[in-house]
C-alpha cells in the first residue's frame, strides 16, 4: 500500500487514513481488518511498525 505512516499522529487517525487508503487500493475489508487488529494488539511503536511494514514509500 502505498500511504505515509507519520510518528506523532493519533492512532487513531492513522489507523483510519490506512483503512481508507488501503480500500482505495484494492484491498478487501478483510486484509484491512486483520492488519487493524494486529496493529491493534501493541502500544504505539507496535502500530507505527505494523502499519509501516505494510506500507511502501
Amino acid at each position: 500500500m502505498n500511504h505515509p505512516i507519520h510518528f506523532g499522529e493519533n492512532p487513531l487517525v492513522l489507523l483510519n487514513n490506512f483503512s481508507t487508503s488501503a480500500l482505495k487500493q484494492g484491498w478487501s475489508q478483510a486484509e484491512v481488518e486483520s492488519v487493524i487488529a494486529k496493529a491493534s494488539q501493541g502500544d504505539y511503536m507496535a502500530l507505527i511498525r505494523t502499519l509501516r511494514a505494510y506500507t511502501f514509500l
